[in-house]
């Protein structure tokens, strides 16, 4: 099923490749060797932008 795909099984040979990814997007996006804080996705740097996230409940069990 799909639900199976999504959240993998309980010592599947994959999991930790899966878990390696997870850690990898929570951390890459705030590592200072990718992320860049002088540039701002607006004309001006006075201008707001606005920035739309999601968090799922899996994500929160994790935390």
């Amino acid at each position: 099923s799909s639900l199976f795909l999504l959240l993998g099984s309980p010592g599947h040979p994959g999991d930790c490749h899966v878990a390696h990814a997870e850690q990898k997007l929570m951390d890459d996006p705030l590592n200072k060797t990718h992320y860049n804080n002088l540039i701002h996705p607006a004309s001006s740097s006075s201008q707001l932008i606005s920035i739309k996230t999601e968090l799922s409940l899996a994500q929160c069990i994790s935390w």
